[in-house]
């Protein structure tokens, strides 16, 4: 009851105070009269940071009233400060003295404001801190001396990687474009996609030290106001030090601690915004090409982007290759060490005694031999993720092949062992979204069947079936559709129904609009009548 009133006044709080930072009352110290007080307060401040420029200056249409400009270079564009600001102020001005004398306005602030910079954002503030702020997120700060105000110009400028091909979710059909490290171009990456009103963009500042930039996005008339307020109210109780990448976030919005991922991330436009679309909100933070994509359903790990641009006939196959490279790459070590050292009955008798031969002479278990393999897999893979990726790809392969070769002939490990490798490692590159979870579900299956044989897998197996069907995704159960069944649901998980007959939202996302806006074309009445 205690948690149900604290989460109720939680909601109460931030409909009264959402996302926009600009909501949020200033408090702090104001600017000085004087110009040279102000710039001296944010050398004191910037301190002996040799890359914060302080360019002093005297407007062109008055002389005697000086000026200066702070900002931070590296981050802002050159060109905008001298375009926008310098050249405007500086000889522009100049010429047209007489008639900015006759608009008669006694607040300068609001002339350079609103007649003199064609910027596209020129806002003013009194507060030294937002002052600051905006000279940290790459503005440039007009300083006036005789006035209280300032003026914060968009000059951000800074070099950033340019729309690319994803990393890491390759299609063969589809788009190919992916997000990069600027939450602007992402944000605008998505825009194109959806090209609506009704997509909703909400920004706030987390870090005490990084002031990064987190946005949601989510579709008004489609979303659940519940979820959007669930995603808000967790995002406002993060308080760190700093937000360098989605990560961090995800670690702080997660409904429990699962070895399972309950918020998905995705670097592909198309992608993000399908589950937008779907009901789900999406979360930008600005410096990582990754967003957050919540609630996050297991079915999701055995999706495609482009399942949904490809025949649903050879989509269906391939979605249960998927599932058997699942039980392939989680269940092969465990079941080998199961069938050579517990239930070799279970087996025709010519791969007993061929097992048994390929195994003769090795001087241990299969359950070390299992653990040992698996460890080198690992280091190599690793090896080939951390290494350039031209000598990465070679480790990869020539350290398999000559470990294996020579381990073999050593007499450290059976044939039939690299075979089991071989399988696990091929099967794990399927599904990449559960690629942290099957190395920790391999080593628990592992150990199961080195004490129990088959009865520990299938006891391994019931212990995650029961985790699995536990697990939450901001309220939503975790094995949806499946569990619990949905008809409509199950259109799109072991098999992929067509898209016009996909007519409904995933149902327990609650979305407003539940309905699909999609028809089949019909057919001709008259086939024949038709032909020319």
């Amino acid at each position: 009851m205690l948690e149900l009133l604290k989460r109720m006044l939680g909601y109460r709080r931030l409909a009264d105070n959402t996302m926009g930072v600009k909501q949020q009352k200033v408090d702090g110290p104001l600017l000085n009269g004087s110009l040279e007080k102000n710039l001296a307060v944010l050398q004191t401040r910037f301190a002996n940071s040799t890359d914060v420029v302080y360019r002093q200056f005297k407007l062109g249409f008055n002389a005697k009233n000086g000026a200066a400009l702070v900002y931070i270079d590296g981050i802002v564009s050159p060109a905008l400060v001298n375009d926008t600001i310098l050249k405007p102020l500086m000889f522009e001005l100049t010429q047209e003295t007489n008639r900015l004398k006759e608009l008669n306005h006694n607040n300068i602030i609001d002339l350079l404001q609103n007649y003199a910079l064609p910027n596209n954002s020129v806002e003013n503030s009194a507060y030294l801190e937002e002052i600051i702020a905006g000279i940290l997120s790459g503005k440039t700060a007009l300083l006036l001396d005789g006035t209280h105000m300032g003026l914060l110009i968009n000059t951000k400028g800074w070099e950033s990687r340019g729309v690319e091909k994803a990393e890491t979710e390759n299609v063969v059909r589809g788009p190919r474009e992916g997000f990069n490290e600027t939450i602007g171009v992402n944000v605008a990456l998505l825009r194109r996609k959806i090209k609506s009103t009704n997509l909703r963009i909400e920004s706030l500042t987390m870090g005490r030290q990084s002031s990064t930039t987190v946005s949601i996005a989510y579709v008004h008339d489609i979303a659940n106001p519940k979820l959007i307020t669930e995603v808000k109210l967790r995002l406002a109780k993060i308080d760190i030090d700093a937000v360098l990448e989605s990560g961090y976030i995800e670690q702080f919005i997660e409904d429990q601690l699962s070895i399972f991922p309950t918020i998905g991330n995705s670097e592909k436009p198309d992608v993000v915004a399908g589950k937008v679309l779907e009901g789900r909100v999406a979360v930008f933070v600005d410096g990582t090409p990754f967003v957050l994509t919540v609630p996050f359903l297991f079915s999701e790990a055995l999706q495609s982007a482009e399942d949904y641009y490809s025949r649903p006939y050879s989509v269906t196959i391939v979605r249960w290759i998927r599932v058997a490279a699942l039980f392939i790459t989680v269940l092969s070590p465990a079941l080998y060490i199961s069938l050579e050292s517990f239930q070799p009955d279970l087996l025709p008798t010519l791969l007993v005694v061929t097992m048994a031969g390929a195994r003769e002479g090795i001087p241990y278990p299969a359950y070390v031999e299992v653990f040992i393999m698996g460890v080198i897999f690992e280091i190599m893979r690793e090896a080939g993720v951390r290494m350039p990726r031209p000598i990465g790809q070679a480790v990869s392969i020539v350290g398999a092949l000559v470990l294996g070769e020579a381990a073999v002939q050593a007499g450290l490990i059976s044939n039939t062992m690299v075979i089991v490798v071989a399988l696990t490692a091929i099967a794990s590159f399927v599904l990449v979204p559960l690629g942290d979870s099957i190395i920790i579900l391999r080593i628990f299956f592992a150990l199961s069947a080195m004490f129990m044989g088959l009865f520990g897998i299938l006891a391994g197996m019931i212990l995650v079936l029961v985790h699995l069907a536990k697990l939450r995704s901001f309220g939503v159960p975790y094995l949806y559709p499946v569990a619990p069944g949905n008809v409509q649901g199950l259109k799109d998980v072991l098999i992929k129904a067509p898209v016009w007959s996909m007519q409904t939202r995933p149902a327990l996302l609650t979305p407003l609009a539940g309905r699909r806006r999609v028809a089949k074309a019909a057919k001709p009445k008259n086939e024949r009548s038709q032909q020319p």
